[in-house]
């Protein structure tokens, strides 16, 4: 899954996800496990920053798993990720630093 840890990379996605005329949440690699732990991303490594969130997270015990919507400019919004709300994703692919988006 896509990490987007800096500024540069989340503008760079942005305008990439923009240039695809994406009208639908794109899941990316950040989730958050319980209401005590961190928001991390797929390769475990620990959200650095504030993030760019649309609104502010809300508090809970259930799991949390990190879309960028279309309609707020493709900020960061979270949902339960046992769904039932369903969204393409993003994956990185490092050989060629380009992107894929994928329809679930």
């Amino acid at each position: 899954m896509l990490q987007t840890d800096t500024s540069s990379q989340y503008d760079a996605i942005r305008a990439y996800l923009k240039e695809l005329d994406i009208i639908d949440n794109v899941w990316i690699g950040l989730s958050k496990k319980t209401e005590n732990s961190d928001f991390t991303w797929s390769d475990s490594r620990i959200l650095s920053g504030e993030g760019h969130w649309r609104e502010p997270v809300p508090i809970g015990s259930e799991p949390l798993c990190v879309t960028m919507d279309p309609t707020a400019d493709f900020l960061w919004k979270p949902y339960s990720c046992g769904g039932p709300q369903s969204a393409s994703f993003i994956c990185e692919l490092q050989a060629e630093l380009k992107f894929k988006i994928f329809k679930i």
